[in-house]
């Protein structure tokens, strides 16, 4: 998900808290119009419109009576006054009638009373007749109960406002939680939009700071914390920064490999050529000795080793240079079987004296593949000479070739020594790196060199579980050669780099 996403969801969130809040508060403005201020405005309006006819009733009882008007003091004619007051009382019932609410309150059949008993005082009032004496009495005995019908609407319509008060208290109180509980929602939403933006934003900026000066110090081993999850501009921007990061100091220890070999390589030249002349000499000398001496003397046989001694240093001369300077590698066809096995028959004088007992499975070998014999002769016997040389007497030592089905081949070699050190893993194939008392570090970056330059690789791992085991003996180590069977399409011809990098898979501390 990207950050833009992210801070579109955490707009929307945000937005969401804000505009419920708005419109709880909205509720809640108009629940109090209609639950509190409008009925108290009815109320009022009901109350006024009563209270005109009650005393337009009053006061037309009055003039009756001979008392004239108790609103005001104008001099008007009894009729006139008389006029004039039912028009008010017509009006205010009329205002009555209109309004829902006091229908509703007082109920439709108090509303009808109440309309025709004021008809009947108005109509009553209007049809005067003086002749008449008992009109004065009736007259007065309407607007008694009239007066009353009056007080005692106004007397139900007080109680419900009393009891409207009391419901109002309660809205109020409900009004006031759903205000209190918008206002929380919002600002939950404020706060989880700052842990968003902490989480999604500042922390990973942070991280990114201290890998920044971390490697700007030099610590290129620091990487940067990759949250899990759906991946946003920051987590590529990590993963950038921690590949930059194992891109430099993989150019830094190649940096670092390249000058040492270089360093090395300019001793081993010079060593190499102030020896080269005093081992001719004495090759020479040892050859013009021999051809002196008797041939049934003892002499001679030793005239000979000191010949190959010579011969043999020669060769670890040449091995050295090699190892300071890129191998080029020429692959062929070869035939796989017979080719391991003379190289596998050359090292058992050396595993029967160690006792070490060499099994060869060849079954499953390729017919042929496309390789660089003399070199990649050279990388099996650096393994197979280690593996050896790493299996304690009674031991066993197998060498394992497979495949061709898919391309690819493997040769495997396992034996029953110590097995892997995972603290060396890392530099194992390090030129001249070694745990061995006597070694040189050699071997083991020579073998990297050569399968690289096939296209390989070399892995590392425990023995299978169905391999020949000897009880009391260590856990062991099986060093794996995967090749192509065939050269690619740019060519036979390659060069192995000096130094190589580190091969896949774990390392063996043997070499």
């Amino acid at each position: 998900m990207s950050l833009r996403l992210k801070f579109a969801l955490l707009l929307a969130l945000v937005g969401a808290g804000v505009l419920g809040n708005i419109g709880a508060a909205l509720w809640c403005f108009a629940v109090l119009e209609r639950e509190l201020a409008g009925p108290f405005v009815s109320v009022a309006s009901v109350m006024r419109q009563l209270g005109h006819i009650k005393r337009g009733v009053e006061e037309q009882a009055a003039l009756v009576r001979g008392g004239g008007r108790l609103a005001d003091a104008k001099t008007l004619e009894p009729q006139q006054d008389f006029a004039e007051i039912s028009r008010t009382i017509e009006q205010s019932l009329k205002h009555l009638h209109q309004s829902e609410w006091f229908i509703e309150r007082t109920g439709r059949s108090t509303s009808r009373n109440l309309n025709a008993r004021v008809e009947d005082f108005v109509a009553s009032g209007a049809q005067r007749d003086a002749a008449d004496p008992g009109w004065e009495g009736r007259f007065t005995e309407q607007a008694h109960q009239l007066h009353e019908l009056i007080e005692m609407i106004e007397g139900r319509i007080l109680a419900d406002a009393a009891l409207a008060t009391e419901w109002d208290d309660r809205v109020r109180q409900r009004l006031l939680l759903v205000l209190f509980l918008s206002s929380f929602g919002a600002v939950l939403a404020g706060i989880l939009a700052m842990a968003f933006v902490n989480r999604w934003v500042l922390q990973p900026v942070s991280e990114l700071r201290t890998a920044a000066e971390r490697i700007g110090a030099g610590d290129f081993t620091h990487r940067v914390r990759v949250a899990r999850g759906p991946e946003d501009e920051i987590t590529e921007l990590s993963r950038e920064v921690n590949h930059m990061a194992s891109m430099v100091q993989t150019m830094q220890d190649e940096r670092v490999d390249r000058e040492r070999l270089a360093a090395v390589g300019e001793l081993v030249r010079r060593l190499a050529h102030n020896l080269r002349n005093p081992l001719a000499g004495i090759r020479g000398l040892a050859e013009l000795t021999r051809d002196e001496l008797p041939p049934e003397t003892d002499l001679r046989e030793m005239q000979q080793r000191i010949i190959s001694s010579v011969d043999r240093f020669e060769q670890w001369l040449k091995d050295l240079l090699n190892a300071t300077s890129p191998a080029s590698i020429e692959r062929a066809p070869e035939e796989v079987g017979p080719w391991l096995s003379g190289l596998i028959d050359s090292h058992r004088p050396m595993a029967q004296a160690k006792r070490v007992n060499l099994h060869v499975d060849l079954a499953k070998a390729p017919p042929r593949a496309e390789i660089d014999k003399r070199h990649l002769e050279h990388a099996v016997a650096a393994i197979l000479s280690n593996a050896i040389e790493a299996t304690p007497a009674g031991g066993h030592v197998t060498i394992r070739a497979t495949g061709g089905e898919d391309g690819k081949w493997e040769l495997s070699i396992s034996d029953q020594g110590p097995g892997v050190a995972p603290e060396i893993r890392d530099r194992i194939f390090r030129p001249y790196f070694t745990t061995k008392r006597d070694g040189t570090g050699i071997g083991l970056a020579v073998a990297q060199q050569v399968v690289q330059g096939h296209g390989g690789r070399i892995e590392i791992g425990a023995p299978p579980a169905n391999g020949v085991l000897t009880p009391g003996l260590g856990p062991g180590a099986r060093f794996s050669i995967l090749l192509p069977l065939h050269v690619a399409a740019d060519g036979g011809k390659t060069e192995a780099g000096a130094g190589g990098s580190e091969a896949a898979g774990g390392q063996n501390s043997r070499h």
